[in-house]
């Protein structure tokens, strides 16, 4: 779970970074040197790559999230059982008092 909060905080980074190459590049038509449309498209493509992955990281993240809950609720539950079975005296057959003759 930690490794994938890593890479989509990577992924979020890098996604703002192509964001800002984008916009530099295009405030820089107007007064510097341009990027041409390819360039253009490969970046504006980089981003809905990285846009795509941060969706199905973030789903995942949720998931592995979901997934440490329900065993951390395992954990408790079996906890729980050892508690209970330890409280209990021995078993000592199907019934406790020997039967008198009546």
């Amino acid at each position: 779970m930690t490794d994938q909060a890593g890479r989509l905080q990577f992924l979020s980074n890098e996604r703002k970074a192509a964001i800002e190459m984008v916009s530099r590049s295009e405030r820089e038509i107007v007064g510097g040197p341009q990027l041409d449309a390819s360039g253009r498209n490969e970046l504006k493509q980089r981003i809905a790559d990285l846009e795509e992955i941060s969706q199905v990281l973030s789903a995942r993240l949720q998931l592995a999230a979901e997934g440490a809950q329900l065993h951390k609720n395992l954990a408790s539950a079996q906890e729980a059982l050892v508690r209970t079975r330890e409280k209990r005296p021995p078993h000592r057959g199907t019934f406790a008092a020997p039967l008198r003759a009546c």
